[in-house]
């Protein structure tokens, strides 16, 4: 018996690589009742939500693409359908989901929460599991199974819905689409600084280091953002002006685990961020 597999990875916040495919939750889909394949499906431009992620884009595109559409019954269940759960590594930052998934409101806001693509960064992977290998979970294993289908894209559509009010079921669907995305980002603000980097050269301090941006966009660079956050707190930002030096110290903070981003500014408005870096203070 086969088993459905919804995947969420972790988001890249160093420049090694094998970030890209380390899963931040396995959700399992055991009681599924539709699956559908549609291997050639035209997508036209269509704009991407301000509100909806931090990055200056303008249009995302795609072009034919293939699109899944899954259903399934949402009960009321005592068994955890996250299999694999790591958001709760410190580097992360994305809420923290605990406890086992099992009442219908539960496990709706899980998928409202946790499956809606809000950044370009945002990865998915949908695997059509048939071995079920039994002892420990090894991702890995499951994704390069001869066995196994696995599609990577993203969830673009989520349904729930009943035809009677007090019902202990819901009757549940999403689709899921895998293509190639070209983005166009903003070319008036500046471009991101390059070769961002963060130290800690000394107790309760965190030291920025980048090269200016290839770009400046329409106007010349004014100054720097430097944003700076301990634990699951709010991120700090520092505005520093002018274009030397190419670094800047921030002191006298609290020791702990910091992640950190910054961005370039001109009389236009704000370039793109950086990739978030983790630095730890003592």
């Amino acid at each position: 018996m086969a088993r459905l597999l919804l995947v969420k990875f972790k988001p890249i916040l160093t420049d090694v690589q094998d970030d890209i495919h380390q899963p931040l939750f396995i959700w399992e889909l055991t009681n599924f009742t539709r699956f559908s394949y549609d291997i050639n499906t035209p997508v036209t431009p269509a704009p991407l939500p301000e509100e909806d992620s931090d990055e200056n884009v303008l249009l995302k595109i795609e072009g034919n693409s293939s699109q899944l559409g899954l259903g399934w019954k949402i009960k009321e269940e005592s068994i955890n359908r996250l299999i694999v759960n790591n958001s709760a590594d410190t580097d992360v930052g994305t809420p923290v989901f605990t406890g086992n998934t099992k009442t219908i409101r539960e496990q709706v806001n899980f998928f409202k929460e946790q499956l809606r693509p809000v950044s370009i960064d945002d990865a998915f992977c949908l695997i059509l599991d048939y071995e079920e290998a039994g002892g420990t979970f090894n991702f890995e294993n499951v994704v390069s199974s001869d066995q196994n289908l696995v599609w990577y894209g993203t969830f673009n559509h989520f349904k729930f819905e009943t035809s009677q009010t007090e019902t202990v079921t819901l009757n549940a669907s999403c689709k899921f689409l895998e293509g190639n995305v070209a983005t166009m980002y903003e070319v008036d603000s500046p471009s991101v600084p390059e070769n961002f980097a963060v130290t800690s050269p000394s107790s309760g301090q965190i030291k920025f280091d980048w090269t200016n941006p290839l770009e400046d966009g329409s106007s010349s660079i004014e100054g720097f953002k430097l944003f700076y956050k301990l634990g699951n707190g709010s991120y700090t930002m520092y505005k520093r002006t002018g274009t030397s030096p190419t670094n800047h110290t921030i002191s006298s903070l609290t020791a702990g685990t910091y992640t950190c981003y910054m961005t370039a500014y001109s009389a236009v408005g704000e370039g793109s961020k950086t990739r978030q870096k983790v630095i730890v203070v003592s």
